[in-house]
């Protein structure tokens, strides 16, 4: 066996000196004393400062030779071993090669015919055994943080507050947050092996200030989706806003637009300034193409509205009323004579007692049971309209149609649906006992008026006082607020109507007079070519032929390849689509924010309201996320102590501990 060879340099033992001179380290690793010979309160001082200067690395063209091998063969060291093997120094004094991390962690010397063999076999060894360590490690932090985001994503989607009272080890109710993490722990042994109090300390997961940084994470990939969704796309604007739990004034952000696929969106995007939220979501406001709000003045006023200031950046941000909102106002104005009811379920009082008595007693009546099935008929007919104008995907063409035949059926109930009328509420006081009077007899009046004299009939009365004139009322309403001769903008947008004959005059019109951003001159004449070549085209094609809708002819064109074929048709039908018709979406998001913010649980702040309002809202988004793709989101994002990605350290340490020479 050959004897080992002493690597430990010739110098004397510096242990016993008080202090080393620390700007006077020695740099040729021939003459450097090993780290364990330096005080012990200096050596990890030591080996930092050594860390930071790096291997000892001499670059010369030309090294000395000595004889080498059994052949004594003449070798020298070779400049290129340097980039092949980070970890190698050279000292000029002895001619020798030595191991950069060997040096620092040395304790003893070793045999040199060993090296080799160690450096193949050991080092592999060694490095597949800590890898191996720390993978391990790595996927117990992960299923830890991926636990932490199940949880929290569940108590958002079903907006639960994620904290407690009282969150302390000796409390029976430490939060749902907490107590969701020991449900799914006590149900799985891997995950119980990894959380809560088998956790590092470092390494939890579960601290207020990790909640959000998950809720920040899920929001911010929530949003980014949604612009991915819009891409280049042309989009509107749909802004309410509202009083949270706090008293504080919110305000929603919603963008509607056409993804690629000729789909209709309608998404939750901010609840914030809208300028600052287009600008942080790269959106140009020069993109708008519409924009619509509830009425108030504050949103759509003349001069100093929020609509004024859009349009003076972008002219053709088109605002358009909510048609909701104006079916509201046209129903709130029709029953404005109805006299307002409180109904209470008990009395202590003789007055309450003799107004309940009073209620019923009026309830019991022929008057209160026509009204009744009276304004059965009327809101039946508005409540089609009313439920199509909350759907996100409806189009102002379908709206404008719907509107259309919502008169022409209260007209229809005012000339044809009296007779039937009477004899279902005729029908029902037989039924119910209820007193019918002689419709042929004089009408009474509950106060006396000059009327009493007009010696009414009581059918004159029920059918034009009241059926015909509540009709009449409703007509009105609708017809002043709905006017579809209003503007020329929404007449000439009907001309897309895919269930009406197409008009290429007006649709050229169209493009030309309010969209001459998005169409050239030569784009207008290429459009006119392409409609006619259309028209002859859809009456041939299956599909296209029986859409109903513009939604549909717009999907149509995109899964049948012709939004390609007639792809200036196409542009225009994506923005006429962009074109709000209701707030409904605004007001949606308001519904949750006033479930997420509470009485009990209003002391939120606003990047936490809107994290969870983006999450509980836009949950079909969330569901598609990737977990691991969260898990590397949140290491990006916050400087974790514990490990979450396999990571090659700049100095592996742990290599190999020998001399090469």
């Amino acid at each position: 066996m050959e004897e080992p060879v002493n690597v430990e340099p010739e110098k004397n033992d510096v242990s016993n000196s008080r202090e080393v001179n620390l700007d006077s380290l020695i740099r040729d690793p021939g003459e450097q004393p090993l780290i364990s010979s330096y005080p012990s309160h200096q050596r990890d001082e030591i080996r930092r400062l050594y860390i930071k200067l790096g291997p000892y690395q001499i670059q010369k063209s030309k090294y000395p030779s000595s004889p080498s091998g059994p052949n004594s063969s003449m070798r020298s060291f070779q400049q290129a071993w340097f980039k092949k093997f980070w970890w190698l120094e050279y000292s000029e004094k002895k001619d020798a090669a030595f191991c950069f991390p060997c040096f620092l962690f040395n304790k003893k010397t070793y045999w040199t015919s060993q090296v080799r063999y160690i450096y193949r076999r050991g080092l592999c060894h060694i490095e597949n055994v800590i890898e191996k360590q720390t993978t391990q490690q790595v996927m117990d932090n992960r299923l830890r943080l991926k636990v932490s985001i199940e949880a929290i994503k569940w108590l958002t989607f079903q907006a639960c507050a994620l904290r407690g009272h009282d969150e302390g080890p000796d409390s029976k109710n430490q939060g749902n947050f907490l107590e969701l993490i020991k449900l799914l722990a006590s149900y799985n042994k891997t995950i119980d092996d990894v959380v809560l109090e088998n956790a590092p300390q470092n390494a939890k997961y579960t601290s207020p200030d990790i909640q959000k940084e998950i809720l920040r994470v899920l929001a911010t990939n929530v949003q980014k989706a949604i612009r991915d969704e819009i891409g280049t796309a042309k989009f509107c604007l749909i802004v309410d806003e509202s009083q949270d739990e706090s008293k504080k004034e919110q305000m929603a952000i919603v963008v509607r637009f056409v993804d690629r696929y000729g789909h209709v969106k309608e998404r939750f995007l901010d609840l914030i300034h809208i300028m600052c939220s287009l600008s942080y979501h790269k959106l140009r406001v020069q993109d708008i193409r519409g924009q619509e709000y509830d009425g108030a003045s504050n949103m759509c006023g003349e001069w100093n509205g929020l609509q004024a200031l859009l349009l003076k950046e972008c002219p053709y941000a088109y605002y358009i009323h909510c048609f909701a909102h104006q079916l509201q106002l046209a129903l709130v104005a029709a029953s404005k004579d109805v006299t307002e009811t409180d109904i209470a379920t008990k009395g202590s009082t003789s007055s309450q007692k003799g107004d309940a008595i009073f209620a019923l007693k009026h309830a019991m009546s022929f008057d209160f049971v026509i009204v009744l099935h009276m304004m059965k008929d009327i809101m039946g007919i508005t409540d089609k309209l009313c439920q199509s104008l909350q759907q996100k995907s409806i189009d102002i063409i379908n709206a404008l149609a719907l509107v259309s035949t919502t008169k022409i059926l209260l007209q229809k109930l005012k000339d044809e649906g009296w007779q039937s009328l009477l004899d279902q509420v005729v029908c029902f006081c037989k039924r119910s006992d209820i007193l019918v009077p002689d419709m042929n007899e004089t009408y009474k009046y509950v106060i006396r008026t000059r009327r009493d004299k007009e010696n009414i009939t009581a059918e004159h009365h029920y059918r034009v006082e009241l059926f015909i004139a509540a009709i009449d009322s409703q007509l009105q309403e609708l017809n002043s607020r709905f006017d579809e001769s209003v503007t020329e903008f929404l007449r000439l947008s009907v001309a897309l109507d895919p269930k009406k004959s197409l008009n290429v005059e007006d649709i050229c019109k169209l493009a030309t007079t309010y969209y001459p951003l998005d169409f050239t001159e030569h784009e207008i004449h290429l459009l006119k070519l392409e409609l006619r070549h259309y028209e002859l085209d859809v009456r041939n094609h299956p599909q296209l032929k029986i859409s109903s809708t513009l939604s549909e002819l717009c999907r149509g064109l995109h899964e049948t390849g012709k939004a390609g074929t007639y792809p200036l048709f196409d542009r225009l039908i994506r923005i006429i689509l962009t074109l709000p018709v209701s707030t409904a979406t605004s007001e949606r998001a308001f519904s949750a924010m006033k479930i997420v913010k509470t009485r009990l649980h209003n002391t939120m702040n606003d990047d936490f309201l809107k994290s969870c309002m983006l999450i509980n809202i836009e949950r079909e988004i969330v569901d598609t996320f990737s977990i691991d793709k969260l898990i590397d989101d949140f290491s990006s994002m916050k400087q974790s102590r514990a490990q979450l990605k396999v990571r090659k350290f700049p100095f592996q340490f742990y290599r190999l501990d020998y001399v090469i020479y």
